[in-house]
This record gives structure tokens, sequence and C-alpha cells, in this order.
């Protein structure tokens, strides 16, 4: 592990009395730790691909290496870039979406809104690039529900997603697969989706 002198540990005022040498010292070594958290917390409060210029590229365009000083300790000293309190936030808001689409009847677990998330985003990405033939949200939420309680991959969403989001409400028919499965085929659950759950 790299040794570190503490500037993080420093209030702004010291840090600014520090010669220009150890400035750039402390620049390099707030950077490594905000970089780290940025890394490791991923994806909350939209911090994900953030990147930190080097103290070269600070030089090559020739910013003031106090000003961005000061910025980055600012970051690093603030409790809400801690990789733990980002997680809580996360979990905290993941938990209020998960309630707020059970109060619309659907069952998303908490632990699963990214992936949700993700999903949604792709359709909304399809219905803007294909028109009329894709649906709703409300309709997008009931596949995306059916497709986890069925392992039905993304790939066979895509492939044949027309077919899915018109019956969306037959998939309700067809019963959850066992444990430990991989699921069904797209025509195994053609031929269940007529059939009704017992």
């Amino acid at each position: 592990m790299a040794k570190t002198h503490g500037y993080q540990n420093l209030t702004a005022a010291e840090l600014m009395a520090l010669s220009e040498k150890e400035q750039r010292r402390a620049y390099s070594e707030l950077r490594d730790i905000a970089q780290k958290r940025i890394a490791r917390g991923g994806g909350y409060r939209g911090q994900r691909g953030q990147r930190i210029e080097t103290l070269k590229e600070l030089d090559i365009m020739e910013m003031d290496v106090t000003a961005e000083l000061r910025k980055l300790h600012a970051f690093v000293r603030n409790p809400a870039t801690k990789v733990s309190v980002q997680k809580k936030y996360y979990k905290s808001q993941s938990q209020k979406a998960s309630d707020t689409l059970k109060a619309h009847g659907y069952n998303i677990d908490p632990a699963d809104m990214k992936g949700f998330g993700d999903f949604m985003e792709t359709m909304r990405t399809r219905a803007q690039t294909r028109g009329k033939a894709y649906r709703g949200s409300d309709r997008w939420a009931e596949l995306y529900e059916h497709a986890k309680r069925l392992n039905i991959s993304q790939e066979d969403l895509n492939k044949h997603y027309r077919s899915y989001i018109n019956n969306v409400e037959k998939l309700e028919n067809v019963e959850t697969p066992p444990v430990g499965s991989k699921g069904y085929s797209y025509s195994q659950i053609r031929a269940r989706w007529n059939k009704k759950r017992r």
C-alpha cells in the first residue's frame, strides 16, 4: 500500500499554506483517494465515469493547480462522497422507488432497481427509434417483472419483443420455473401462456 501523508485531514487553510511542491504532492494523493471512491461507488449520485485530471494534464492545459486542489480537497472532505454513505443513500433511494412501484402493482425488489432502471432505459431507447410498435412504461414494467420471474434473458426479450409486449398479460398464466432451472424457452412460454396457472 502506498504511503500517504494525511493531506485529506488538513483544513483548507493549512492546505493552501503548503509550499508549491507540497501542494502538488497533496493533489496527487487526494486524486488517488477521489478516484478510488468514484470507482467503488460508481453509479451513485451521478459519479459514474468521472475522471480527475493528473498533474501532468493540468500543466499541459495550463490550469491553476492550487484552484484545482481546493476543489479536490472539498470533494474528499465531503462525507457524502464516502462509499459507505453513497451505498446507504442508494439503498434508501432504491427502497423508495420499489415502494412506489409496489403501490402501482409492480413487485420490483430494491436490490434489483439498477437492473430495472437499465431495462426501462433500453425500452425507452427502442421506443424512440422504432415508434408505435413499442408500448408505454406500464407494460414495460409488467414485462420486466415477468421476465425476472420466468428467467427470460435480455437477448430473448430483444429477439421476441413484439410477441412478448403484445401478450404481456398472458405471461401471468405461465408458472414460475423450478428454482435452479434455466427457465423456459420462448416456444415453451408460448405453449404455456394460454393455460391458467394453478
